[in-house]
């Protein structure tokens, strides 16, 4: 993993969980199909077994992270970049998640949140704070 900076908002375990219990459920299956003799099965069931580790360890990893220059929103599958002079302001939008407006008045999700408890309210106060930093340093420089 390259270093993405410093970890504003951690996205929620349950994802990497659920992808851990389908990796877990691949080796059995792989040890199953080995022990009966299917071993073409089995290769195929290890191939997928492995992506399925893969994703679970990236996984652990999803989040928003910010390395001084751009806000950097993990997932499962993918890195997205934006630079803080194109965030106009963040949202937490219930079950569609925390996101941001971007100056071009878009909307884009960023993490999925719990909406139970304060967690979502916690992550905007943390990247409000960020984004206003990062203005203020924009507007020293």
């Amino acid at each position: 993993m390259s270093n993405t900076g410093k970890r504003i908002v951690a996205a929620p375990r349950r994802v990497a969980m659920v992808y851990g219990t389908i990796s877990v459920i691949g080796v059995l299956g792989v040890v199953a199909l080995l022990t009966e003799g299917y071993v073409p099965a089995a290769v195929v069931a290890a191939i997928l077994t492995v992506f399925w580790i893969a994703v679970t360890v990236r996984a652990l990893g999803n989040g928003v992270y910010s390395d001084g220059y751009q806000l950097i929103n993990r997932n499962d599958l993918g890195r997205r970049r934006i630079a803080w002079i194109h965030i106009d302001r963040f949202e937490y939008r219930g079950v569609k998640g925390l996101g941001l407006w971007n100056k071009e008045d878009e909307w884009m999700v960023l993490q999925y949140v719990p909406t139970h408890g304060d967690t979502a309210a916690r992550a905007l106060a943390v990247l409000d704070q960020e984004l206003r930093k990062n203005r203020a340093e924009q507007n020293q420089a």
